[in-house]
């Protein structure tokens, strides 16, 4: 009789705990399901990324056929004012020649005046640096105190000058 009331007492334990399994499973399911779901249709932080560097990349090769096109029309307009028929064909070509000279001419003395002009901004710039420095310099007091070599009193300085105190 013991015997049957303890194997009575360990099947409804095995009953709950089989309960327990059997609802923790479900749980996990529908919580798997739930993941599918909001995973599945949240694909917009990773395609939109992607979608503006390929649309980025479409503009850009856009423009730069626009960009072709355009300066193919650009040179070939000013050559098509030759006509190159047979009788004129050596005076179109040493035409085309001396434009094509100038043309070159012109864009060389273009780049070497834009080189020019980074050239000075960037002396200018630190010319500006140089100065700002001299006048932090300046305005620190030194070892002996900003006294001046003339009067032995404390002076003002600038840059590349000396204000005297004296009175």
């Amino acid at each position: 009789m013991f015997i049957q009331m303890h194997k009575d007492q360990l099947m409804g334990k095995f009953f709950t705990l089989d309960a327990i399994i059997l609802g923790t499973y479900a749980a996990k399911w529908n919580t798997w399901k739930k993941l599918l779901m909001i995973s599945s249709f949240d694909y917009q932080s990773i395609v939109v990324p992607l979608l503006k560097s390929f649309m980025r990349a479409q503009l850009e090769n856009m423009v730069d056929k626009d960009a072709t096109e355009k300066s193919n029309v650009a040179i070939e307009a000013p050559l098509s004012k030759f006509d190159l028929d047979d009788k004129n064909t050596e005076k179109g070509v040493y035409s085309v020649c001396i434009l094509l000279h100038h043309t070159l001419k012109a864009e060389k003395k273009c780049k070497v005046e834009e080189e020019q002009r980074m050239i000075e901004k960037n002396l200018e710039y630190q010319r500006q640096i140089e100065n700002e420095s001299k006048q932090k310099c300046l305005a620190k007091p030194n070892k002996a105190g900003n006294q001046c070599r003339e009067c032995g009193r404390a002076c003002a300085f600038q840059v590349d000058k000396h204000i005297c105190k004296r009175a």
